[in-house]
């Protein structure tokens, strides 16, 4: 069982692989959290996370957080401990720590990450990690970076504090994953963070799919004839970001439904203002957002392509794009366009992927003329 001992706290721990019925169990004493018992602690926690059965992590991640007052946490003794160690500049403390830390987040316990994401604790948790003495590229300036201003802008803003706590959230989550411990997190905690992240999306996604002020907005920017360059590439982002997660993380129905407010806000008019802006950088998030929809479900873009005159589909768009001798100059390097560009074309025009109503409207558009328009470079260069 678990009890307090009088140099620090003892834990019972069958090992790993173990009958725990069968064995008796090893005791572990955890003990004083000082500078001069650290390496002692390093090393309970390396064997936990190696050498512990899951019962024993279990017991562990207990006891680290088992406090009525905060203050009084393992946990949060160890994070004082570090303070110190960083004040006083003692690297060679400060890499053990790092490794007591990293072996805390490998315990894969849901309440010990509970408490690590907590806004509160996330940045002390961050300088810990800092110290990685493995580290190829030195140390890594996490809390600068998540404290730097700006660097979780609001294009829009958020309907609710519930929703920007749990954007957040979900950045934390994320860095951990992939920044902090991307070389080192095994694949079980790997998996539980990811959980962890698809979940919160989720409910993100579920509270601004509600939020109609929100998605009107976004779209009155996107629409408007007065917004900056800047302004439209951060909205024409978040758009594409909000349909990235969508497909992610949303059943087909509700991923359906999302699609269908947006189409009726907009989404169609956005890809006609913007596949042919002058500005190369606004016509590429453009085609990268129109190529993430034609991905998910082609059929409504062909549906609407078929409302459209001859002389200003989004076909002739697509085309006149590829044929301005002009772009060159004005751009430079257009490889990347162009790819995204005869992406698009070759999904809309792909008869295998394509409704048996929809063929003979769709095809009617694009051959001929379309077609012919783009081998017109191709002749030329021939």
């Amino acid at each position: 069982g678990d009890l307090e001992g009088a140099g620090g706290r003892v834990i019972s721990c069958p090992a790993a692989g173990t009958g725990e019925d069968d064995e008796e169990p090893y005791t572990v004493v955890l003990p004083t959290v000082c500078a001069t018992n650290l390496e002692q602690m390093n090393q309970i926690f390396q064997d936990a996370v190696t050498k512990f059965s899951l019962t024993s992590k279990e017991n562990l991640a207990v006891i680290i957080l088992n406090q009525d007052d905060e203050e009084e946490m393992y946990i949060v003794k160890i994070l004082h401990l570090f303070e110190e160690c960083e004040n006083r500049r003692d690297l060679q403390s400060l890499y053990v720590l790092y490794n007591i830390m990293k072996n805390i987040v490998l315990l894969n316990d849901s309440k010990v990450f509970d408490f690590i994401m907590d806004k509160n604790n996330f940045l002390h948790v961050l300088g810990a990690l800092e110290y990685d003495p493995f580290s190829p590229n030195g140390r890594l300036d996490h809390r600068a970076f998540l404290t730097s201003p700006n660097l979780l802008k609001e294009v829009v803003p958020l309907p609710s504090e519930e929703i920007q706590d749990r954007i957040h959230y979900s950045y934390r989550v994320q860095y951990l994953q992939e920044v902090v411990l991307a070389r080192v997190l095994d694949d079980s905690t790997f998996a539980s963070l990811k959980a962890m992240l698809f979940m919160n999306n989720y409910e993100v996604l579920q509270m601004l799919s509600n939020a109609n002020e929100y998605l009107e907005a976004m779209f009155d920017g996107l629409l408007s004839v007065s917004e900056g360059r800047d302004r439209q590439r951060d909205l024409l982002n978040l758009l594409s970001e909000l349909y990235s997660m969508a497909v992610k993380n949303f059943a087909p129905e509700e991923r359906g439904k999302l699609f269908q407010a947006l189409e009726s806000l907009g989404l169609f008019q956005v890809f006609d203002r913007y596949i042919c802006a002058k500005d190369l950088d606004l016509c590429m998030h453009c085609c990268l957002l129109l190529n993430k929809v034609l991905a998910n479900d082609v059929s409504p873009v062909r549906a609407w392509i078929t409302t459209q005159p001859d002389d200003k589909s989004l076909f002739r768009k697509l085309v006149d794009i590829a044929n301005d001798d002009t772009a060159m100059e004005r751009y430079g390097d257009m490889t990347s366009l162009y790819l995204a560009l005869f992406d698009a074309l070759r999904m809309l025009v792909d008869v295998e992927n394509m409704e048996l109503t929809q063929k003979e409207l769709v095809l009617g558009m694009f051959y001929p003329d379309i077609l012919e328009a783009i081998l017109q470079p191709v002749e030329r260069a021939g």
